[in-house]
C-alpha cells in the first residue's frame, strides 16, 4: 500500500506542478505536430472578424479538469468509500 501511495503522491506533485510550469506538452498542440492528437488546427478562426493566431497550449489544466476530477467520483462509485480513504487519508 506505501507503493500505491508514493506512486499517487509523485502523480499528484506531477500534476499539481504542471499547472504552473509545463514547457513540454505544449510542443504536443502546435500545428507543426501533424501526427499528435493534440494538435491545433492550421486554419485561423475568426471571431467577431478578428483573426486569432493559432497558439499551443499547456495541457496540465486541461488534463487536470477534464480526466482527473471527473474520475474521482467513478473511483467513489466503483471502489467505494473504504478504498478512497486508504489512498487519500485526508479525506
Amino acid at each position: 500500500m506505501l507503493y500505491v501511495r508514493s506512486l499517487l503522491l509523485v502523480a499528484w506533485l506531477t500534476l499539481i506542478m504542471s499547472l504552473f510550469w509545463d514547457p513540454y506538452s505544449a510542443g504536443l498542440t502546435g500545428p507543426v505536430k501533424e501526427t499528435s492528437p493534440f494538435s491545433v488546427a492550421h486554419h485561423a478562426v475568426i471571431v467577431q472578424g478578428v483573426e486569432l493566431r493559432v497558439e499551443p497550449y499547456a495541457l496540465g489544466t486541461r488534463v487536470f479538469w477534464t480526466i482527473v476530477i471527473p474520475i474521482m467520483p467513478l473511483f467513489l462509485i466503483v471502489f467505494g468509500y473504504e478504498a478512497w480513504r486508504r489512498v487519500c487519508p485526508l479525506s
